[in-house]
């Protein structure tokens, strides 16, 4: 199912009072997540869970997925890729909050407004995205389709001429 309600910036203390729960698929709006991919996912599979966290702070407890195409830095082929991220969030009531509780080893941030549901999903894929996507290591490399004989490889007989070799 789409769900409707996150599009609609929520109240994080609602929802944490009432420890809402939403799962099913959503569509991204946004292209941040596509600029960095090859192609966009259809829809993103998302739970968030809302509850009181450390000092009674809203807290949102996610987990997101969506298959995406990547173009992969061995071969410049496309190949799809499952993204998967689970996340923890504490939304903290000041910028000092979120120190102390960041100090406290908590993913905190500080509370400025209605939440951007879907801006956060879209994060939270965008952390998920490896570095260098890669297919598998079976994939036909570029640098090993060159054939080209090694430049110092002639100076492997000077040295065994010499006989530096030792």
């Amino acid at each position: 199912m789409l769900f409707d309600p996150l599009a609609r910036a929520p109240d994080l203390r609602r929802l944490a009072e009432t420890e809402a729960r939403f799962e099913g698929r959503i569509i991204l709006a946004t292209d941040r997540l596509a600029a960095l991919v090859e192609e966009r996912p259809a829809d993103v599979w998302v739970r968030l869970a809302f509850d009181q966290g450390p000092r009674q702070r809203p807290r949102v407890r996610g987990e997101v997925a969506a298959e995406v195409t990547c173009l992969c830095q061995r071969c410049h082929e496309p190949f799809r890729y499952l993204l998967q991220g689970t996340w923890e969030l504490v939304f903290a009531a000041s910028d000092e909050e979120a120190r102390i509780l960041g100090e406290e080893g908590v993913d905190s941030c500080h509370e400025t407004g209605p939440l951007d549901v879907a801006a956060m999903i879209e994060d939270e894929l965008m952390l998920a995205l490896p570095m260098a996507p890669r297919h598998e290591p079976a994939c036909a490399s570029l640098m090993q389709a060159d054939t080209a004989p090694h430049p110092f490889a002639a100076l492997k007989g000077l040295f065994a001429r010499d006989g530096r070799d030792k």
